[in-house]
């Protein structure tokens, strides 16, 4: 059978996938009741990894959530907030909302739900289905696509459910963060070893073409996808254990597969494996009109002229404005969503791929591995490499004149709500500073860009502001948390999803437990240790 899932429509593929994943619930006699005429026959489900491989668009889908309200609750009111990438202009009850530091029950709870029904059910059906899974480079992948996905998520819990996740309970015991990192090295360093020695037994073979939407089957791009996210996650240990951190990022960055390095090895899903991928950021300012620019990269980027800008945001509109960007700062009290239209929108269009990990976050962990003395050579021409990386992504010119400049980010001005304005908060200028240069000074440098080059991922850009208290970014307007976020350190992590309380209340209590503070968006999770 010959490039099946090609030949089936994306409501079948679906359908397909849905039933996979409920047959592990379902009563005993599912197959007499629900059987579709039209479903592939056991031979059919053997041919071309169909077994499994139907399985993988669910897990790709899930590393950033793809669908539009997932996306919306999971990382558009948090992360793209709370990283200083956008704005929001709609009143949500009645401006109580993430905005303003006000959590969402309803919010918080589906954000928890896609995770333990759709990334761990997808793994574990690949798991059940696959013979031998542990010498298994499909199931290696998975075990990639898991970790990619629920990173993501420990990062802003803090403790999660995952060592006993499958165990068949449904009132589940947490794991702390710590345990987690721990398991997703142990799982990526087996996976990289089984996907390896795959890649130099079958260089040629690509088992998963017809279902990966992100490198088309090639598992040599997925050892680089890997080894660069453990770079991330070691480089997010720094502050809480610098030895583990320094092990892990020099094992990424010594694998003889190596690293993503160039925008040809970007990690970013698209359109692909019969399934049209829309951009959920092209709804997020277009169709629902929820979010513009945010306050805090208008000042940077006004402010040093980035040539980048107008790739990622589009002009305002604004009366006696047409030419300008402009953004809006997080906890702005909106009255009028009219108001704020014309203010910049994301330049995302529904059919560019969602970015996961790009060869300019990789240069950037190196300039910062490098100025720790974990990696041998110049931090700044690691710095410099990640911004021409960034430009060149992005097709921006420039970069030159960019790398020498002395300006500073701009002081941010709304001529609609005039008591939002205020003067930058940084004085963190492009041009490297070598000699003299404190460690600080540097590292400001390096997280700053860093932060430019993530964009419009801002889950990954808090998570690593959070990490190092850089880029300085505007604090919150209107804060509604009732005092349990300061206003001043900013959001630190999402409080567990309300559910658990009423549902799984012993675990949940010892999850606040390992927390080690209240279960509230203002207590750190584990590896938030920098010292302020």
């Amino acid at each position: 059978m010959k490039n099946i899932l090609a030949n089936l429509s994306r409501k079948f593929v679906y359908g397909v996938v849905a039933l996979a994943f409920a047959s592990t619930s379902c009563t005993g006699d599912f197959m007499e009741i629900n059987t579709n005429p039209y479903n592939p026959s056991e031979d059919d489900l053997e041919g071309d990894n169909f077994r499994v491989g139907a399985f993988f668009p669910q897990l790709q889908l899930q590393v950033i959530p793809v669908e539009k309200n997932d996306y919306q609750r999971a990382q558009n009111l948090a992360g793209d907030l709370f990283s200083g990438y956008m704005g929001v202009i709609n009143n949500f009850n009645g401006n109580n909302n993430p905005s303003t530091y006000y959590f969402v029950d309803s919010y918080i709870n589906q954000s928890y739900d896609n995770v333990y029904s759709r990334v761990f059910g997808a793994w574990m059906d690949i798991r059940r289905n696959t013979p031998d899974y542990e010498t298994s480079p499909n199931y290696a992948l998975a075990q990639v696509l898991k970790v990619a996905a629920l990173h993501r998520f420990a990062d802003n819990w803090g403790p999660m459910p995952y060592s006993k996740v499958g165990a068949g309970s449904l009132q589940v015991e947490y794991d702390s963060q710590e345990t987690v990192y721990n398991a997703f090295f142990e799982e990526l360093d087996g996976a990289i070893a089984v996907l390896t020695d795959f890649v130099k037994r079958n260089p040629d073979s690509k088992p998963l073409a017809d279902y990966d939407m992100v490198y088309g089957g090639d598992f040599g791009q997925w050892v680089k996808f890997a080894n660069s996210l453990r770079l991330r996650l070691g480089m997010r240990l720094s502050y809480v254990n610098p030895a583990l951190a320094e092990e892990q990022v020099k094992a990424a960055l010594s694998h003889e597969m190596g690293l993503i390095e160039s925008n040809a090895d970007n990690a970013a899903i698209r359109t692909g494996a019969g399934i049209t991928m829309l951009n959920p950021i092209e709804i997020m300012w277009n169709s629902y009109s929820d979010v513009r620019m945010g306050a805090s990269i208008t000042s940077y980027m006004n402010g040093y002229n980035d040539p980048r800008i107008s790739k990622y945001f589009q002009k305002s509109s604004l009366a006696g404005e047409e030419n300008a960007y402009m953004g809006v700062r997080i906890g702005t009290n909106i009255e009028n969503k009219d108001r704020y239209r014309p203010f910049s929108a994301p330049n995302i269009r529904e059919n560019d791929p969602l970015m996961w990990l790009n060869a300019a976050e990789v240069a950037f962990l190196k300039a910062e591995a490098a100025l720790r003395g974990w990696l041998a050579g110049d931090a700044r021409s690691y710095y410099e490499q990640g911004v021409r990386l960034s430009f060149e992504q992005w097709g921006a010119g420039g970069v030159d004149d960019y790398l020498t400049g002395t300006a500073l980010p701009a002081d941010y001005t709304n001529p609609v709500a005039t008591t939002t304005s205020s003067a930058a908060v940084s004085r963190c200028t492009v041009s490297w500073e070598d000699g003299d240069a404190s460690f600080e000074t540097s590292l400001e440098k390096i997280m700053t860009q860093k932060w430019l080059a993530l964009f419009p991922n801002g889950q990954e850009a808090w998570s690593e502001f959070r990490r190092t208290d850089y880029p300085h970014l505007f604090t919150v307007c209107n804060n509604r948390s009732n005092g349990k976020i300061d206003t001043h350190k900013q959001v630190r992590r999402i409080p567990f999803t309300p559910s658990e309380k009423d549902t799984n209340p012993v675990n949940y209590a010892k999850a606040v437990e390992l927390l080690g503070g209240e279960d509230t968006g203002g207590t750190n999770v584990w590896w938030d240790k920098k010292t302020r």
